[in-house]
């Protein structure tokens, strides 16, 4: 049994590969499980082998990143069209069961995020014993190993709730063991701020592109003081990082997802480009938010027109109709037209150039939604030739525009308007529309949903503020097109199903969450 566990350790580190912003090429079949974990260099390369278990995540898995894509397409802002992620889009019970189409995707997830965990209590442990190592480098391996680590049972408990802490790594002797019941609220956010506070003391503000850091750590314990509703813990880390003077939000939205988003808007970067530590085999995020204008005759892949889409998921009218008109949101984040750029196939009666026109009612519905429906361009990647689906591009996850709206809800929820309206301002000015003079519950949804619609944050921030289900229920799709999430949605769905295999594996006396 221990040969089989230590062969599966190395295999965990093995397939890296060079990447200037982490570390050189090391051929680590040739290096043995004592330098893995004995070793200082190894400690690092187990850093390295720790973001490239999390980014696996993002790569391209069954079904087009469905698994990826749970929490950026079940809220109140998208239109559900066809494919995987309209199912899960639409709160259909299938997806929404433990048993059925959905515990495959919730099973991935689940166990996704605790093998993060897993990786980071082993470093964690590796790291504390071995010797010759230099006392920052050791705080600093640890720091980040315990960030990964909280960053994932956060994740985790607002997904599934019945989760469990675990601190400490599977070994041989421990390997059949199992938690018997779900840890307790309070031991899940001693558990994080623990893992935050350790990160914020010894990680630097910034980093190399991709690593974690202390502005990151920061961020995470201001959204968790949110859910426990201690505004002022929630606010005072926000703005030690809107204050710290490494970050600041683009002066454009339009350059906000551009390039390689490692500016100094972002706070967390995935590194995905080919040839880096752990990069690769890519995605199919992009592709999932942007229309088939190229099945239209007269129309072929261009970049300018956001390159090859599925059409599967798109922005709703809900959303779209929330922007002024001069918002500079709209055109940065949106493809909202499409037009006729193929000159040998033009269809008669059109010119080059023309906007593509398809009526969304009666026969044409249906073309109209699957062609030219206005389209996300966050994850657009310009670098890849435009009829190709799968993406490299790095993916923004977390940036400072979101730690703006956290320090303006603690402060207004806390009642002091002036330093709620100093937070959100900012992201309003740059937008060029008009400041806010009095921040209310409702404004800070919208203005949510206008500069984070589609990062993954939706699901979470509705369910925080028990306004999950009357959002979806009022808004989700549109009137006259994919929107059966508003009759689907049930109020046990803030919760998603731990997977059925999972419970079996915990135990009979293993709550499922209520509802299930």
């Amino acid at each position: 049994m221990k040969k089989i566990y230590y062969i599966g350790l190395a295999i965990v580190f093995t397939g890296l590969v060079s990447c200037s912003d982490f570390l050189e090429e090391t051929p680590l079949t040739d290096v043995s499980i004592d330098f893995l974990y004995n070793d200082p260099e190894g400690i690092k390369t187990g850093v390295i082998g720790l973001y490239n278990v999390h980014r696996d995540h993002y790569s391209i898995g069954p079904n087009e990143n469905s698994k990826t894509l749970w929490v950026y397409a079940q809220h109140d802002l998208c239109v559900p069209r066809v494919g995987y992620i309209s199912i899960i889009g639409d709160f259909d019970p299938n997806a929404m069961s433990p048993i059925l189409y959905g515990s495959n995707f919730l099973q991935r997830i689940w166990r996704h995020y605790y093998k993060v965990i897993d990786r980071a209590n082993a470093l964690i442990v590796a790291a504390e014993k071995v010797e010759g190592m230099d006392e920052g480098e050791r705080l600093k391996a640890i720091a980040e190993a315990r960030l990964f680590r909280a960053h994932s049972l956060f994740h985790l408990w607002r997904m599934f709730k019945n989760v469990y802490v675990k601190n400490e790594p599977t070994t041989p002797e421990n390997v059949f063991d199992r938690a018997q019941a779900p840890s307790s609220t309070e031991e899940i956010f001693t558990a994080l701020h623990e893992d935050f506070d350790f990160a914020i003391a010894n990680l630097p503000w910034t980093d190399q592109p991709g690593r974690l850091t202390q502005a990151l750590a920061r961020h995470l314990k201001a959204k968790a003081a949110l859910w426990e509703e201690d505004w002022a813990t929630a606010a005072e880390h926000a703005e030690a990082v809107i204050n710290s003077g490494f970050y600041r939000l683009i002066d454009n939205p339009a350059s906000v997802f551009t390039g390689d988003r490692n500016n100094e808007e972002a706070l967390f970067v995935i590194q995905l480009a080919e040839g880096v530590a752990g990069g690769g085999p890519g995605n199919m995020i992009p592709a999932n938010f942007m229309a088939r204008y190229y099945e239209v005759e007269g129309a072929k892949f261009s970049l300018e027109q956001g390159g090859r889409g599925f059409g599967f998921i798109y922005p709703n009218d809900y959303l779209l109709g929330l922007y002024d008109f001069f918002d500079k949101r709209l055109d940065a984040y949106y493809i909202r037209k499409f037009y006729y750029n193929d000159e040998e196939n033009l269809p008669p009666g059109v010119q080059l150039g023309d906007q593509i026109i398809i009526p969304r009612t009666g026969s044409t519905q249906s073309q109209y939604y699957a062609r030219i429906a206005p389209s996300v361009k966050k994850y657009f990647d310009d670098d890849i030739p435009p009829e190709v689906a799968v993406s490299y591009k790095n993916l923004m996850i977390y940036r400072l525009a979101e730690t703006h709206i956290v320090a303006a809800e603690a402060y207004m929820r806390m009642g002091n308007q002036a330093k709620a309206l100093e937070m959100i301002n900012p992201i309003r000015d740059r937008a060029g529309v008009p400041p806010f003079f009095n921040l209310t519950e409702l404004d800070l949804m919208k203005e949510h949903a206008r500069e984070l619609a589609f990062e993954g944050h939706r699901f979470f921030f509705l369910k925080r503020i028990g306004k999950l289900v009357d959002q979806v229920r009022r808004f989700a799709g549109n009137d006259d097109f994919g929107n059966v999430a508003r009759q689907f949605i049930k109020p046990h769905y803030v919760n998603l199903p731990i997977p059925q295999a999972e419970l079996d594996l915990l135990g009979p006396d293993y709550p499922q969450n209520e509802g299930y």
